[in-house]
């Protein structure tokens, strides 16, 4: 019996020296699986803070340039509708498409300083790098959420060129279709989005929103309710109720 029960104790020995390489290789993956949570909490909490429409940076950039504001506006509000349809995070793109021109607030270098003003004001590197990424001229999109925001950045550019310069008679969807092609075809999507499944879904995406849109959005009117709703709290909730609702 006392023979027994030693070899029953070496097996069992055995047994658990056998399983430390298991628990070494295990243990950095739970607290890899701990730090991403925590991450993803904190990100959260931050994109809901910096995309309050009391920002202190947006009142800023509404005071200093009403175009370039509204602008921003827009590119999220296009942003947000894409997230939803392809399953992008939708407080990412709209966090990168409010602040994506907030470098104008300083320097005509908007994205430099931009990038400049978030690290100075603790925005999460996540909506710095949408910021970095958007220009095609200087970089390239990284994240499928960089793409949504450089994209909607590009078709509201243009179709505003277009619309100050020839009127708004023109063929929206044919536009849109050109932009997004243009950018695929010239490999600027390549690293954002290797699915070709994932490519076709944003782009029926873009074109079924744009399709939608018979005129372009007053930017007077908007920017005069936008400065009336922002005096009043009680307001300002119903004013965000109904904008965003179509998201």
């Amino acid at each position: 019996n006392y023979q027994y029960m030693a070899y029953e104790k070496i097996k069992v020995s055995s047994a658990l020296i056998g399983l430390i390489p298991f628990i070494i290789s295990v243990i950095p993956l739970y607290f890899r699986y701990i730090l991403i949570g925590i991450n993803n909490r904190y990100l959260k909490n931050s994109l809901k803070n910096i995309c309050d429409d009391e920002n202190e940076l947006l009142l800023m950039l509404m005071k200093k340039n009403e175009n370039v504001y509204l602008h921003s506006l827009q590119v999220a509000d296009t942003s947000v509708r894409v997230a939803k349809m392809v399953g992008a995070d939708m407080n990412l793109v709209k966090a990168g498409g409010r602040f994506h021109e907030i470098g104008k607030l300083k320097s005509n270098n908007y994205v430099s300083a931009g990038i400049d003003i978030m690290k100075a004001n603790k925005f999460p590197k996540e909506v710095i790098n949408i910021v970095k990424e958007h220009n095609s001229k200087s970089n390239i999109p990284r994240t499928l959420e960089s793409a949504i925001v450089m994209l909607s950045d590009s078709i509201e550019n243009t179709l505003e060129t277009i619309i100050v310069t020839k009127g708004n008679n023109f063929n929206r969807r044919k536009i849109v279709e050109n932009i997004i092609d243009i950018r695929f075809d010239t490999g600027m999507l390549d690293i954002a989005i290797k699915d070709i499944d994932l490519y076709k879904k944003l782009r029926k995406a873009y074109l079924t929103i744009y399709s939608s849109q018979s005129k372009p959005k007053s930017k007077s009117v908007s920017f005069s309710i936008h400065i009336f709703i922002s005096k009043s709290s009680f307001l300002s909730c119903i004013y965000k109720y109904l904008i965003f609702k179509k998201i």
